[in-house]
């Protein structure tokens, strides 16, 4: 959600949750509302090193899959 949108529910007594990836614009954003707000940064996440998909019940290492129960 936007700055100004996010103003305008906390203006309404709105408890505002502030996803993003800029930390620190997230919480400058919720310092300045006037109801209590969480700010959480979210990082994304890095492609597999490996591929996660097998090919059959041996995979593709010849090792049995790992399947939690």
């Amino acid at each position: 959600m936007g700055a100004a949108l996010a103003r305008e529910l906390a203006a309404r007594h709105a408890r505002i949750a502030l996803l993003g990836l800029e930390r620190a614009a997230l919480e400058q954003l919720a310092a300045t509302l006037p109801t209590p707000a969480l700010a959480r940064a979210r990082f994304r996440r890095r492609p597999p090193q490996r591929p996660i998909a097998q090919t059959g019940p041996l995979g593709a290492g010849g090792r049995a899959a790992h399947r939690p129960h």
